[in-house]
């Protein structure tokens, strides 16, 4: 069983859709207000919860053995700092610590561009590019994080 954070997303459904294409069993993760009409009639099972609710993640996370995370959060809108800090970071560090307890096996994590240096403009963007790093050289977790491409 897998299953997608974000899956009401732009790319979470496009991912709902391959895993289920390649036979997968896949859980919908989806928050109690998203339209979800882009998983109607697919066959993924959806569960209600939001990332910012350990608990939540914990009853949809038994029994998975792989979490894909793409939900977050962008906006370029001032005064939404707040709210995409928990989103973004403490959201992921609840599907990470949930994962942990109850021994999901694979964790993809997916950002967003927001997360990396923005280059000169006509750059080719790929996994060489580098992090955008806090002041004093860690990520905002306050980590040296490195990513792994495999």
């Amino acid at each position: 069983m897998e299953l997608v954070t974000g899956s009401a997303g732009y790319i979470g459904n496009v991912l709902v859709r391959e895993l289920l294409k390649r036979g997968r069993k896949v859980k919908a993760f989806i928050r109690p207000t998203s339209d979800i009409s882009s998983l109607e009639g697919l066959g993924a099972d959806k569960v209600v919860g939001d990332i910012e609710n350990v608990d939540s993640l914990i009853r949809a996370f038994k029994g998975v053995d792989a979490v894909y995370h793409l939900a977050g959060m962008i906006s370029i809108m001032p005064g939404d700092w707040a709210l995409i800090r928990r989103v973004n970071l403490d959201g992921t560090k609840n599907v990470i610590n949930a994962c942990l307890k109850c021994g999901v096996g694979r964790l993809v994590y997916t950002s967003s561009i927001h997360a990396l240096k923005e280059p000169p403009l006509g750059t080719v963007i790929d996994e060489n590019m580098p992090l955008i790093p806090a002041p004093g050289g860690e990520n905002m977790t306050g980590q040296r994080l490195l990513p792994v491409w495999r």
